[in-house]
This record gives structure tokens, sequence and C-alpha cells, in this order.
């Protein structure tokens, strides 16, 4: 199936654009059923198969059998999933057609040869982010989303239907969390980034953070020095706080600040390792590993959920005001890598 995209350049507003007789807000049963080629319901409840473009389940006597497509499309219907007209996909939800993913020929209908046309054609997008390949164009006020495809160039896909969409802002929350993933990386490359790969990504990305929060380079973030000197009601605060769970009496004849930021973050980075243990592991058949794999990631997320107060802790000592900054405020002003740093991660497995 094939669709006209040029309308969009027109400004009209992605959830108007029919497909197989139905638009984004539409009651999903409403499709023309002989324009489906597929249907993929939420949570089938039973092991599928799928070769060679049809869909199986195992039957009584251990044998393949095909499930109709007429099946699975009153099934998706019930229970939400895609319905699908060759490349293009309708997302359902509650019964009704909640976004539209086109892909294939028809996107040749909007003309676009290269990433500057999407600007040309349509306008400034309100934002832009990275995901799986392809940077995305946001324009929420008309219900599109344009991926373009960095490596291949081209347009991958478009999406129709209004979608909440925010520029992201970052902060102490997702400076930790980075430290956390690379806190082996940062102890080691001191002052100096390293010089390529995802490994130069992430130090950036930790450097950008701390350097827009006022933390200093990263060996000074991760020494705790930010700390050094006076310390402000908050964050004396935590420190009465992490007191607090002692034994009564105890003194101290110095300012233990950044030594405790120091011990709680390499303490926190063991747990990071324990909750993330199985998180090189593929899926297998071996029973025994099944096992292993399912008890460490139970313990995992246990240890996860006890990481509250310590989290807490952490972030408010590197950010007492809590603080979040746009991520295109990132990028212009504090050297915060413009990469596809998932893309990157990929090409290097």
């Amino acid at each position: 199936m094939q669709i006209d995209l040029a309308p969009l350049l027109r400004g009209e507003h992605g959830g108007q654009i029919r497909i197989a007789g139905v638009r984004v807000g539409d009651a999903a049963a409403g499709i023309d059923r002989e324009a489906l080629t597929g249907a993929e319901e939420n949570a089938p409840g039973e092991a599928r198969t799928y070769s060679g473009g049809k869909v199986y389940r195992t039957g009584a006597d251990g044998r393949l059998v095909e499930v109709p497509l007429a099946e699975r499309v009153e099934a998706t219907l019930q229970r939400g999933g895609f319905l699908r007209c060759g490349p293009i996909a309708l997302r359902v939800k509650d019964g009704a057609i909640e976004r539209v993913f086109v892909r294939g020929p028809s996107l040749a209908s909007l003309g676009v040869a290269s990433e500057e046309d999407i600007t040309a054609r349509l306008g400034p997008a309100q934002g832009h982010e990275h995901s799986l390949g392809c940077r995305l164009h946001h324009y929420p006020d008309r219900g599109v989303v344009i991926a373009w495809h960095s490596r291949e160039g081209r347009v991958e896909h478009v999406a129709l239907g209004a979608e909440p969409w925010h520029e992201p802002r970052l902060g102490a929350k997702e400076l930790l969390a980075e430290l956390l993933r690379s806190y082996e990386l940062v102890c080691g490359a001191g002052e100096t980034a390293p010089t390529e790969g995802s490994a130069r990504v992430r130090y950036l990305r930790i450097a950008a953070l701390a350097r827009a929060l006022g933390l200093g380079d990263v060996p000074a973030l991760v020494q705790g020095e930010f700390l050094d000197g006076a310390l402000d009601p908050v964050r004396c605060g935590v420190l009465e706080e992490i007191a607090a769970r002692g034994p009564r009496g105890a003194q101290t004849p110095y300012d233990p600040a950044a030594f405790v930021f120091r011990l709680l973050l390499s303490y926190r980075r063991d747990v990071y390792r324990v909750v993330h243990a199985t998180s090189g592991w593929i899926e297998c058949s071996n029973r025994v590993l099944l096992g292993m794999i399912f008890t460490q990631n139970e313990i995992g997320s246990r240890l996860e959920a006890m990481m509250t107060d310590v989290d807490r802790w952490l972030c408010t000592l590197m950010d007492p005001e809590a603080r979040t900054i746009e991520l295109r405020e990132l990028v212009a002003r504090h050297g915060w890598p413009d990469v596809d740093l998932e893309a990157l991660e990929q090409d290097e497995l």
C-alpha cells in the first residue's frame, strides 16, 4: 500500500491522513480488512513462530499450525498491538488507531533527499533526538515525526498522530546514571577524555553535565571536590540524615562531605555491578542458566529498590537545587556530544 504524504508539506496535521479508510483517533474496527497484510496483538498468551511472513502456534501434536490473519486481526482489535498494511503499521490501543508509522515507497511523496530538506519542506522542528540510528525531527503541533536514518542518508519512517513531546531535561539524576555506567572509565581517564568511540561520548556526557551543574571537571567530580569548604544547609541536612542512621554519640573532628560522597559513589557502583550482572546475557534455553539469570535478576531488582536513599543522597550532594538543563542547551553551551550513543554502541558490539 502507498499513501500520499504531500499534504504534510502544506500544513495538514498528521492525524488527518487516512490509511485503509481510517486515521488516528478512529475506531480500529473501521479499517479496510482487505488492505491488511499482518497483525501483531499484544500478549498473545502463547508461544509463536514467525517464518516467511506467516505466524504459527504449536499444535497439540507438536506440529506448527498457522494462526490465520483474521484471528490475529480480531485479537489486535481487542488487546491492542499493530495492524499492518504492507510497510505501514497502525498502532492500536483501546480499540482505536493511536499512531501510524509509514515506511516504504510512500516516503517518496515527501520529496526529502537530504536531512536539510526536512527543514526546508516542513520548517524548523520543535526539537530533535537520537533513537536507534535515526535523528528524530519532532513537530508535535502538527502531529508528525520525521525519522532520518543518519548512516543510510534517507527518511527511515514518518510517524503520524499527535504525541506529547518536550525537550529532554537532564540533571543530577542523569549524571549519577552516567557515572554508575562509566565509573571505571572516568576514574582511569583522569582529565583527558578517551580519543574515540562510545567511551569518549560517555566521558564527554559526564563532563558536560558536571560543567553545567558547576561541579568542576570529571576528576574533581569523582573526588567530590565540589564539597570542599563550607556547605549549604541542604547538603548539611544530607550528612545529618546519614549520621542519624548510625549509633548515637559518635563524633568526627572534620567535615566528611567529600569523603562520604566518594564512599557512597563507590558503594553505589558496586551495587550497580551486581544489579546488572546479567546484562551481557542473551536469551538462552539452558534450564540451569535460565534459573541463574532469573535468580540474579530477582536479587538485583530488590537491591535497586533499596538504593532509593543512597541515590537521593548522592544527587542532593551534587545539586541541592535539583536543577535540570535542556538537552539542547547542554549541546550548545556545555559540550554534550550530539551523537547517537545507542547506535554507536551497537556498532562496537
